[in-house]
This record gives structure tokens, C-alpha cells and sequence, in this order.
């Protein structure tokens, strides 16, 4: 992994933004008391899986792009190359 790649790794590190988002959004969900809101809208992310695969998918491409190897994409998500490879391939 080159310096940029690195400099990416550590400032997501860093930043925390994955976790955050995950949070926030499980927070805002819980913050409606209508119950009716609160199915729809963790229905709505569930089942968003399409939309959410072709986001990882873009983001693995830009990651080849800029010469990352899968072993190292696959190290940002705990997973072995072969998975990285997989997911980037949309299987």
C-alpha cells in the first residue's frame, strides 16, 4: 500500500465515520416514539442491501483504481483477499 493508501487507512481509523454512521442512524431510529416510523424505517435499511452492495462495490473499484491489492482491501474490512476479490466482483 502506498503512502496515500495508508494516509486513507489511518485518517478512517481515526475518524471513526463508519461506527458513527452506524450509531446514528440506529439512534435516530430509535428516537421516534411512533413504532410504525421506527419498522419502516429499519425495514427501509434492511432491505436496502442492493443499494448498499453497489456502494462497497464502487468503493472497492476506487480503491483498485488507485492500486490497492485485495489483500490490503480486504484488511479495512477483516477479510482475506479471496473475500475482498469476491465482494469487489459483486459475489
Amino acid at each position: 500500500m502506498d503512502q496515500r493508501g495508508q494516509s486513507l487507512l489511518d485518517h478512517a481509523h481515526k475518524a471513526q465515520v463508519a461506527e458513527g454512521l452506524v450509531r446514528s442512524t440506529v439512534d435516530g431510529i430509535k428516537g421516534y416514539r411512533n413504532p410504525v416510523i421506527r419498522l419502516q424505517a429499519s425495514h427501509a435499511i434492511l432491505t436496502s442491501d442492493d443499494q448498499l452492495r453497489a456502494a462497497r462495490r464502487d468503493a472497492i473499484e476506487a480503491l483498485r483504481s488507485d492500486g490497492w491489492t485485495w489483500e490490503a482491501i480486504g484488511s479495512v474490512i477483516g477479510a482475506g483477499k479471496q473475500r475482498a476479490w469476491q465482494l469487489g466482483h459483486g459475489l
